[in-house]
């Protein structure tokens, strides 16, 4: 009876589909949404039938009772094919309806889910951080929240998409919590330089899980440098390591073909300026004394210089004078403490001049602007272009 009258007004407005539900018992439109969505979830529906679905779950967000609504969202929390309006409009509800969408939906957006947590509604903010995956742009706007519950359901999601450098924002800011820094510890693939600064503030039974889960090695076997991403790679070489440990791990990378030209100019915006050194040197033969000239010349020849020599990509080279200019600017002394802050400042001067693709994959952006400007005659560099793109 309720199908064919539904389907009579199917050829009417919301506003008449939601007048045919209103004459039914609070009781009876639960029961009636919730077939709806039952069949909605199957996906056997007819394109009438879905067509006819689809109007019953607008007309019923409009619906006063609220465990109409409620109803409707716990049924269709996870299916994929809910229109993205009305899981937007329920997760916009009050929490009993809205938090099923949140917590499961994989209708809602990037975009949308930030937006939530941006409410700042601490229910809102855990449903997120809680939910299976999680994007390193999402799990960004839970960790600038700050709030000590919402970075631990974070920390505590193995599905959590978590960026290096956002890794080392939860270590500065709950630098005293053990909670925090014991979900950080049991992260899996945490990055090598996320472990050495851990191991260098842990103590205790955190330092010994930590040890246990996070064993570096002491060196890296040619095998596994050829399979490791650029990024992998930069975070177990120590920004600290003496001039002798650096100049071999060098040579080797070198030695392997994986010296890539982002991977040098990745280093350096990251604030490696020992790496960038030590492998411009080992790539032309200049020595570090004479490059560092050439890399802190304010004008235009020195870097003009190293890109001649390197055979690298125009485009590279000009990230490159970026990111020393922003050094010669704004300071940076290569400590340890002002190792994030520079860090921070070039990944946004970056996403300034490249559209935000710094902060999203950096790797990925530095590797695009190979292939938009390619040397032809610098091949010797380029052996791990296709890994460093795949990486």
């Amino acid at each position: 009876y309720i199908r064919q009258r539904i389907g009579i007004a199917m050829d009417s407005t919301d506003e008449k589909v939601s007048k045919l539900l209103g004459e039914l018992s609070p009781a009876m439109r639960e029961i009636t949404v919730g077939n709806f969505a039952d069949e909605f979830n199957g996906g056997a529906l007819r394109k009438e039938e879905r067509i006819m679905a689809e109007a019953i779950f607008r007309a019923s967000l409009r619906d006063d009772t609220v465990s109409v609504r409620q109803a409707m969202s716990d049924q269709l929390k996870r299916n994929a094919r809910l229109p993205h309006d009305v899981a937007i409009v329920l997760a916009k509800d009050v929490a009993d309806v809205a938090l099923p969408i949140v917590r499961h939906s994989p209708v809602l957006t990037d975009s949308d889910l930030v937006g939530i947590v941006e409410t700042g509604e601490l229910e809102f903010q855990l449903a997120v951080a809680k939910r299976k995956r999680l994007t390193e742009p999402v799990s960004d706007a839970l960790i600038d929240t700050e709030v000590q519950p919402v970075v631990g359901a974070l920390m505590g999601n193995a599905g959590a998409e978590i960026a290096p450098f956002a890794h080392f924002r939860v270590m500065n800011g709950f630098a005293t919590d053990d909670q925090i820094l014991g979900k950080l510890v049991r992260r899996p693939n945490l990055p090598f330089r996320v472990v050495r600064e851990l191991m260098s503030t842990l103590d205790g039974k955190l330092l010994a899980e930590l040890e246990k889960r996070h064993p570096l090695p002491a060196n890296l076997a040619d095998d596994l440098i050829k399979e490791m991403s650029d990024e992998d790679i930069l975070d177990f070489i120590d920004p600290e390591a003496d001039a002798d440990a650096l100049v071999n791990a060098v040579q080797q990378l070198n030695r392997v073909g994986r010296l890539s030209p982002p991977m040098v100019v990745q280093s350096l915006c990251l604030g490696d300026f020992n790496f960038f050194e030590s492998a411009i040197s080992e790539l032309t033969d200049i020595s570090q004394d004479n490059l560092r000239k050439l890399i802190f010349d304010e004008g235009p020849l020195g870097l003009q210089a190293i890109q001649k020599a390197t055979k690298f990509p125009k485009k590279l080279i000009e990230v490159a004078r970026l990111v020393i200019q922003l050094a010669l600017k704004h300071g940076y002394d290569g400590d340890p403490n002002d190792y994030l802050r520079f860090q921070n400042l070039a990944l946004k001067q970056l996403d300034t001049e490249y559209d935000g693709k710094a902060t999203d994959n950096l790797g990925r952006m530095l590797v695009g602007l190979c292939a938009d400007d390619p040397e032809p005659d610098g091949d010797a560099v380029w052996s791990s272009m296709a890994r460093s793109a795949n990486g």
